[in-house]
């Protein structure tokens, strides 16, 4: 199309020189073919292809399509139609057909709303230009400020690095001078001790050259051995005096522990002066971490055991002490804490065989030799129950003693040279509970809880 421009078409919006030959409703703007061809490329043209209409001058009136002049003009697609195309492809539309001049004065309106609006766009990109060329500026100022405080910061922590370096070396030159001052102080008091030796040695060499004062010292020592024999007398005299208070101290305590642990078969059965003779052995036993099932805890110094049931409900545990009892006369004293007293819980205390070494008795067919006291509720009833049992090596279950409560203190008296064992709570015995224990046993404990409640027990 020629680039000749008539009065009746409007110019480019671009150039503004030639005439609009082309109007893009994507852009809503009007261009010549040359400014139509710079703007839509190839990248462009096809998201654009089909808001390109043409815009015709009085020279080209005529469809192409239909070979009719054209009419009207159409504001949906933005183009010039004939008869034919109104009535084929704008018929759904009819309300935004009009006649040539009002279609031209609508393009020019909204040409000229693209003119102003470009017109803003431009003043308000000038403005930005400048609030950014502002900015830039105030930035730059900002900069050159922290460098300056950064060089000032530099500047004094060299000056402090160097107030401290001179600070450490002139101490240090202190410390050398005090060094060498102490230095020099020991070696004249070495000289010093050097000398006194001399004379000491001197002195003494001349001593022993003279024959009266070897004589002066034979009698001074003399007087001295003398003195030291009868403080000697004197102080073994003493000891035996406190010795035989002590035996007769021991003789009735062993007569009480005798009497407490029942050493004779029989209650009207005499004691003998060799049985008088033994001492009752104060147990100091702990909880050993090796016997010990998963139910039980361990204090830090293993003297307490303790059987979580908020871990394992209704489960029990068993534990075993340290200490090997064979020959003697021993006490064990065990303190029961945090024992509610119902069917559901029950602790067991006693000893095991030791040559078993199995915390477990149940689980091994061929064991013997497990003897303790319990307490628990009658069956079928609210009636707390003790008995003493054996497995030895059928279980054998006989009533015995009393029940024990929380905050008791239960006792195990064995008799090992007999091999006997007795039980107690706080300060009653309740007399030999079996009579043949092995030569070697342990202590053993099993606790049960079905209730979220901590069972202990621990040696005292």
């Amino acid at each position: 199309m020629n680039n000749k421009t008539n009065n009746s078409v409007p110019k480019c919006q671009i150039c503004e020189n030639n005439g609009q030959e082309n109007y893009c409703s994507k852009c809503e703007i009007g261009y010549c073919n040359e400014c139509q061809d710079k703007v839509h490329t190839k990248e462009v043209q096809p998201f654009h292809l089909k808001w390109v209409v043409k815009v015709f001058s009085d020279e080209h009136n005529i469809c192409s399509t239909h070979k009719k002049p054209f009419l009207k003009f159409c504001t949906e697609h933005k183009m010039l139609v004939c008869e034919e195309c109104e009535t084929n492809y704008c018929w759904k539309h009819m309300k935004c057909i009009c006649t040539l001049q009002e279609g031209k004065e609508d393009l020019k309106q909204e040409t000229e709303k693209v003119k102003s609006q470009l017109k803003l766009n431009v003043l308000k990109l000038k403005k930005n230009r400048f609030e950014i060329q502002r900015e830039c500026e105030e930035f730059g100022k900002e900069i050159k400020t922290t460098e300056e405080e950064i060089k000032n910061k530099y500047e004094e922590m060299i000056k402090e690095i160097e107030k401290a370096k001179r600070t450490q070396l002139s101490q240090l030159k202190k410390i050398k001078m005090i060094t060498s001052k102490l230095l020099e102080k020991k070696m004249s008091q070495n000289e010093d001790k050097l000398k006194e030796q001399k004379e000491m040695k001197s002195d003494l060499q001349s001593i022993d050259l003279l024959p009266h004062n070897e004589q002066f010292l034979r009698q001074q020592i003399s007087i001295s051995l003398t003195v030291f024999d009868k403080f000697k007398r004197n102080s073994e005299e003493e000891k035996e005096k406190v010795k035989g208070n002590e035996k007769e101290k021991e003789k009735e305590k062993v007569i009480q522990n005798s009497n407490q642990f029942n050493l004779g078969n029989d209650e009207n059965e005499q004691i003998s002066p060799n049985e008088a003779d033994r001492n009752v052995i104060i147990s100091n036993d702990s909880f050993d971490p090796q016997w010990k099932d998963k139910f039980i805890k361990l204090s830090s110094d293993n003297l307490s055991a303790t059987k979580s049931g908020k871990y394992f409900r209704g489960k029990g545990g068993i534990v075993c002490g340290k200490n090997v009892y064979s020959k003697g006369l021993y006490e064990i004293k065990i303190k029961i804490n945090n024992y509610p007293m119902n069917e559901s819980n029950w602790i067991k205390i006693g000893v095991i065989n030791y040559s078993t070494r199995n915390p477990l008795p149940w689980k091994k067919p061929d064991f013997q030799g497990l003897y303790y006291f319990g307490t628990y509720y009658t069956e079928g009833t609210k009636d707390l129950s003790s008995y003493k049992l054996r497995i030895c090596p059928k279980l054998e279950r006989i009533p015995y003693g009393k029940p024990f409560k929380n905050g008791d203190t239960f006792h195990i008296y064995l008799d090992m040279d007999k091999r006997t064992i007795s039980f107690g709570i706080n300060d009653e015995n309740f007399g030999v509970a079996w009579t043949d224990l092995p030569e070697k046993v342990i202590f053993w404990s099993f606790i049960k809880s079905q209730q979220y409640q901590d069972n202990q027990i621990s040696f005292i």
